[in-house]
């Protein structure tokens, strides 16, 4: 859902790189400490970041799950991508192999996905179709179903979308043969109920003085 916000909004991509450039360790998408977790700087303890425009996401959890086998990443194969999150499953064409990431905001924030980048291992799967959606609890707020690129990488940019909420997730199939990279989330202050009220009260009384 879209949120009115006072505060900026503000973003971190999702490299998945260490602090030195290399690859992740798996552990890193499979437990504590997460990465993506609470990020407030390019670099958090052994993992590197990506930065937005907007700065960094200090009030967002972020967790990793797959419904066939536990993500991890790989540097090598899938496009021109640098290093992306797979499945880490060896799925036939038919078996789905959902993997996902979950982000979910403190109280008092939301969390917004303004895109990332997803590209095919090595031609694996040609001519089958992908989908890749995010959802807000259980309603889907965006997707995608159609190929991806094994050459360079398709560039999903969600920024206009408005795709918000306190838990949003992203997802994606065939995720063996599918994976991403440089997924930039935001995150941005929710204004309490009484601010709301006092910017509605503030709005009426702007109207009536134009009106006399």
């Amino acid at each position: 859902m879209a949120c009115f916000a006072f505060a900026a909004s503000q973003a971190t991509i999702l490299t998945f790189k260490s602090n030195t450039g290399s690859s992740l360790p798996t552990t890193a998408v499979q437990g504590s400490p997460w990465y993506g977790d609470r990020v407030n700087a390019t670099t958090v303890g052994l993992f590197g970041y990506g930065v937005g425009s907007e700065g960094f996401t200090p009030n967002v959890e972020v967790r990793y799950s797959g419904d066939r086998s536990t993500p991890t990443t790989y540097s090598t194969g899938y496009g021109t991508l640098e290093t992306v999150l797979w499945g880490n499953s060896n799925s036939a064409a038919n078996d789905v192999n959902r993997t996902t990431i979950t982000f979910t905001a403190d109280a008092g924030y939301d969390v917004s996905i303004l895109g990332f980048k997803a590209a095919d291992w090595s031609n694996s799967l040609p001519g089958v179709t992908r989908k890749l959606w995010i959802t807000d609890g259980s309603t889907t707020i965006w997707s995608y179903a159609g190929s991806i690129d094994h050459v360079t990488f398709n560039d999903f940019n969600l920024s206009g979308l408005g795709l918000s909420g306190s838990t949003l997730t992203l997802n994606f199939d065939h995720s063996w043969h599918t994976g991403i990279t440089d997924v930039i989330f935001a995150q941005s202050a929710v204004p309490e109920p009484a601010s709301m009220l006092a910017l509605g009260l503030g709005a009426v009384a702007l109207i009536r003085k134009r009106r006399k």
